[in-house]
């Protein structure tokens, strides 16, 4: 199965899902799960994170391919991870399958812009977990918008996760620990990996 078959089957069943998510909860279901109590805002913000991922790597693919990235970034900051998959399924490109120009003078702000995002990530999670416990699933499944919240931040953690495996193999590391970490904690994974190696999607030459 090609990657191109691959995203339409995915956007066909996401699709699916945020049109039952319509339906049951309404035009104001989304607003009103993100602001459903703080666990559903992290998780909200969660996926905003790894969407500024994807964003960084596709502003760089996009210039090498001599197209405009800005309309998928505005798209996707509005439709989440439809515009990933439409791009995905249009180009058959993905952040493992760009090769970028190494930009290591970059690095130390990178580091401290996401030793920045990470604390305030990391208080916010603190609050939520503080204020609302930690029964994750029961914001998790409070309704049909919250669901495809949750998915939407999952496919995105998948984008970030194949380039994590192929730029790790690529400098000798292993990338099976920060894996883990990110099916448990999000965009953690990612935050704390661009801020220990200064790398994220489209920043560094991977082979």
């Amino acid at each position: 199965m090609n990657l191109r078959i691959a995203s339409i089957i995915v956007l066909i069943l996401f699709g699916g899902l945020t049109a039952q998510a319509i339906v049951a909860d309404g035009p104001d279901g989304f607003p009103n799960a993100i602001t459903y109590n703080l666990t559903s805002l992290q998780v909200w913000l969660d996926l905003v994170i790894a969407m500024m991922f994807w964003c960084g790597w596709v502003i760089y693919d996009g210039r090498q391919a001599g197209r405009n990235p800005w309309p998928w970034i505005i798209g996707a900051l509005i439709f989440g991870a439809f515009v990933p998959l439409i791009y995905l399924a249009v180009y058959q490109r993905w952040p493992a399958s760009s090769v970028a120009e190494v930009t290591a003078d970059n690095a130390t702000t990178r580091r401290t812009v996401a030793g920045i995002v990470t604390a305030a990530f990391a208080a916010l999670t603190a609050a939520a977990i503080y204020v609302d416990g930690s029964d994750i699933a029961a914001t998790v499944t409070h309704s049909w918008s919250n669901i495809q919240i949750w998915v939407d931040l999952v496919i995105m953690i998948v984008f970030w996760l194949f380039w994590l495996v192929k730029d790790a193999n690529a400098n000798e590391r292993n990338p099976w620990g920060w894996v883990v970490f990110a099916a448990v904690l999000g965009a953690f994974s990612p935050l704390l990996y661009l801020l220990t190696h200064g790398r994220w999607p489209g920043s560094h030459k991977i082979t």
